[in-house]
């Protein structure tokens, strides 16, 4: 960025490009997803909170670049709704990270249960070189401690998040 050239001009001027063919190469990175939902008032007549635990687990040292995740309606088995399943009203902590093998980070996303039309939430985590993982994202109990067990499992490097 040429900063003295751009001074009092709303655009900005480019003086040099990055070259990012290098992502093109990316081996494929895998990743695994633990969610679960609670009751939680949040911002904007947010009603519910869901929490996922996202961890690149490759065997191989293969980054998961802008690792995305999104908030659906979905079925308890965890597979998506056909159709515009997207849940719109959401806030997220924190979206688009990236994941060295055997790390994980922990995000938390508000929405209106509303949004939800009766469905069961689904996070759906994809990426750049990332597959996409659907998961269930249950309101119970059973969900809540395998979701922190992932949180806080030994022998992972915990990024930022709750």
């Amino acid at each position: 960025m040429d900063w003295d050239a751009s001074e009092g001009n709303p655009q900005a001027t480019l003086s040099q490009f990055a070259n990012l063919g290098g992502l093109r190469s990316l081996g494929k990175a895998k990743v695994s997803a633990v969610a679960a939902t609670s009751d939680k008032r949040g911002q904007d007549g947010a009603d519910r909170v869901t929490t996922v635990t996202v961890t690149n687990t490759s065997a191989k040292p293969i980054v998961g670049f802008f690792v995305r995740t999104d908030i659906r309606r979905g079925n308890a088995n965890g597979t998506e709704r056909a159709g515009d399943n997207q849940v719109t009203s959401d806030l997220w902590n924190d979206n688009d990270v990236t994941l060295w093998p055997g790390e994980s980070q922990t995000l938390s996303v508000s929405y209106s249960s509303a949004d939800l039309r009766g469905t069961t939430p689904v996070v759906s985590v994809s990426g750049w070189n990332v597959g996409k993982v659907d998961v269930a994202a249950p309101d119970t109990n059973a969900a809540r401690a395998a979701q922190q067990r992932a949180a806080t499992a030994h022998g992972v490097l915990h990024i930022g998040g709750k």
